[in-house]
C-alpha cells in the first residue's frame, strides 16, 4: 500500500494556524474568538478590511450568525471557517481546539480519532450534528 498523497489530494490540505492572516472577502464565514459570554462566535464578513484612516481601520465588519449583532473585528481575533471537504492539519493543541469550536455545523457528522481526554470532542459536539470519538491506549 502506498501511503503517499497525490498532488491533487495535497491541494486540499491546509495548515492551521496559517503562516499569514487570511484575507477575508465579504460573505466569508469566520469564527470570532470571544471574551464575552456569547454562545457562539460564528459570523459572516460584511465588508473588506477597513483602510487606514477610517474609523475602524484594520478591522473587518462582521454579523454574528446567532442574530446578536454586528462588530468590527481585528483579523487576529478571527478564524477562517470556510474549510469544507478538506483536511486541516494543526501543529498545536490550542489550534485544534479552536477549530473544533469554530468549524462544525449542525449538518456535519464528525469522526475524531485519538480523542484523548475528550476536551475537543466536547467542543465538536457543541456544533456538529453527530460526533464519534475514538481513543486508543498504549499496551
Amino acid at each position: 500500500m502506498n501511503a503517499a498523497f497525490t498532488s491533487d489530494e495535497l491541494r486540499h490540505v491546509h495548515l492551521f494556524p496559517p503562516a499569514s492572516p487570511h484575507a477575508y472577502e465579504p460573505g466569508a464565514r469566520c469564527f470570532v474568538k470571544l471574551r464575552s459570554a456569547k454562545s457562539s462566535g460564528r459570523a459572516t464578513v460584511l465588508t473588506a478590511l477597513q483602510p487606514d484612516g477610517s474609523e475602524f481601520q484594520g478591522r473587518y465588519h462582521v454579523r454574528y450568525e446567532d442574530g446578536s449583532g454586528e462588530a468590527h473585528v481585528r483579523p487576529a481575533k478571527m478564524i477562517y471557517a470556510g474549510f469544507r471537504g478538506c483536511m486541516v492539519v494543526c501543529s498545536e493543541t490550542w489550534a485544534y481546539r479552536a477549530l473544533a469550536r469554530a468549524l462544525p455545523l449542525p449538518t456535519d457528522a464528525v469522526v475524531e480519532v485519538g480523542s484523548s481526554h475528550g476536551e475537543a470532542t466536547k467542543l465538536l459536539a457543541e456544533g456538529a450534528g453527530r460526533i464519534v470519538g475514538s481513543r486508543s491506549h498504549a499496551v
